[in-house]
């Protein structure tokens, strides 16, 4: 999928990509391009390295312009966060894990999967946010970075009903805390809260 996000003076697109050689062989990458403005006359075209599969991806903007990225690469069967900063033209990795097979067995990701199973968000510092399904589990589970560099970052399990999990809406309120929008069965359209910001 295409990611794509805009903040005054800065207009941003994620696109993974396939390249066909002649012999045939698929070569995936992914690219950022970078805009001052919406005409997009002169842009920073970011690679951000191979990607062995199709791999959906997800992209936020901080106020300065930094990009925070988030792709799901079923080939290498693992998640990546990565960040290109203000003015900066090289990609930084800030954390990554391992996708685990579901109960079919499968590490398939598409485009629909991505909202159901991956959410990037930030707080209103901009530290950047993770919210998943675990294949495995079921469950959600959150990775918050503690600062903008994501050293050190907190993981947890959110606890909400399994059922209401498979495909929720991620926003930030005011305070830095994530709020989750889910259809639970029974219940219809349910808005949580998360009661700590770090989960």
């Amino acid at each position: 999928t295409v990611a794509v996000d805009a903040v005054p003076g800065t207009y941003a697109v994620v696109a993974p990509y396939v390249e066909v050689q002649g012999d045939g062989q698929e070569n995936g990458r992914a690219e950022m391009i970078r805009c001052a403005d919406a005409r997009c006359d002169n842009p920073d075209v970011i690679d951000l390295g191979p990607l062995r599969s199709y791999s959906p991806a997800a992209l936020r903007l901080t106020d300065d312009g930094t990009a925070y990225i988030l792709v799901a690469d079923s080939g290498r069967k693992e998640v990546k966060l990565s960040v290109v900063r203000r003015g900066a033209t090289t990609v930084e990795q800030l954390a990554s894990w391992s996708l685990q097979p579901d109960r079919y067995g499968s590490f398939s990701v598409s485009e629909t999967d991505l909202n159901g199973l991956f959410s990037l968000e930030l707080r209103p510092d901009g530290r950047p946010v993770v919210i998943y399904r675990d294949t495995v589990s079921g469950k959600l589970r959150i990775m918050s970075c503690n600062d903008s560099a994501c050293r050190d970052p907190s993981t947890g399990d959110v606890d909400i009903p399994v059922d209401a999990s498979h495909e929720p809406t991620v926003t930030m309120d005011s305070t830095g805390r994530p709020l989750i929008a889910a259809h639970e069965r029974g219940r219809g359209v349910v808005m949580y809260k998360i009661g700590r910001a770090s989960c």
